[in-house]
């Protein structure tokens, strides 16, 4: 099951539903660290996994520097010392390992840029008995587009090229850079993507094509920040903390990346996880 036995999530609902308010921030966190706690308490798991949404979100909403980005930190520190406390009474404690992490970091963002609009300006995305089609299109992440090409249709990859190659030197298009397959592979994108691009800091790329081209967040009022950049960009970094009686105490784990914590966690829980890309943080435990 995705989310576990259907009986056990009832269960949760019928218990703290009364907390959420549909997807609505802070409610659903706080759903979320309830049910948690419940869990811990009466299952005793050997792996707990949860995904903490409050941060994102109203980064996104507010920008990486606003004061409700601060009253979301002090909601989370509420949270985690919650989980810790019901593992302490669990009496879990001492076979008990956190590990805290962010998934990316954001930048604040002025400038909206539609890329598909480009496209369908040069034909390559239309209209076709009232349903929308494409030869190329911009699959959009925020911080970076990956470009999609019909399978065979070369024509198509050349005409995108060209227009890529327009656009890039129309600084108020936000374009950084453009990555090739054997750039990607650094990033650990995958194998279906041949391009992809970068936004400058300040921009972010939208797919819609509902919108203008170019949106200027700043004139329309609107505070906004989003993800999506290359990891090697500065200040553009998240937190991993990893906590436990069998981990170095206050060891500095330095500059890691997002695929070693999968092997990591496998070695936790003492299960083979062979042909990744990462690798475990041997040298944070204690032997």
């Amino acid at each position: 099951m995705k989310s576990g036995s259907p009986l056990y999530c009832i269960e949760m609902e019928l218990k703290y539903g009364r907390v959420r308010k549909g997807i609505e921030q802070p409610y659903l966190d706080d759903f979320t660290t309830n049910c948690a706690i419940e869990t811990i308490k009466r299952k005793k798991p050997n792996l707990l996994m949860m995904h903490m949404i409050d941060l994102d979100d109203t980064k996104h909403a507010y920008g990486t520097d606003s004061d409700e980005v601060m009253q979301v930190v002090t909601r989370m520190d509420k949270r985690l010392g919650d989980i810790m406390q019901a593992v302490d009474e669990a009496g879990i404690k001492d076979d008990t390992i956190y590990l805290v992490l962010g998934d990316h970091g954001q930048f604040n963002v002025r400038y909206k840029v539609h890329l598909n609009n480009l496209l369908q300006e040069k034909g390559l995305i239309y209209e076709d008995n009232g349903e929308m089609k494409w030869r190329a299109y911009f699959q959009c992440g925020g911080g970076s587009a990956y470009l999609h090409i019909k399978q065979g249709d070369e024509e198509a990859e050349q005409s995108a090229l060209a227009v890529i190659g327009e656009y890039m030197n129309d600084d108020s298009f936000g374009i950084e850079k453009i990555y090739a397959r054997d750039e990607l592979d650094h990033f650990h994108v995958g194998q279906t993507t041949k391009y992809m691009l970068e936004a400058k800091r300040g921009y972010c790329f939208d797919e819609s094509m509902d919108e203008p081209t170019i949106v200027d967040l700043d004139k329309q009022g609107v505070k906004y920040a989003t993800h999506g950049y290359s990891p090697d960009k500065d200040d553009y970094r998240c937190n991993v903390v990893v906590s436990g009686d069998k981990v170095k105490n206050g060891y500095h784990i330095g500059d890691i990346e997002m695929v070693d914590i999968a092997p990591t966690i496998a070695k936790i829980l003492g299960i083979d996880f062979n042909h990744c890309d990462g690798t475990p943080l041997d040298e944070i435990f204690i032997y």
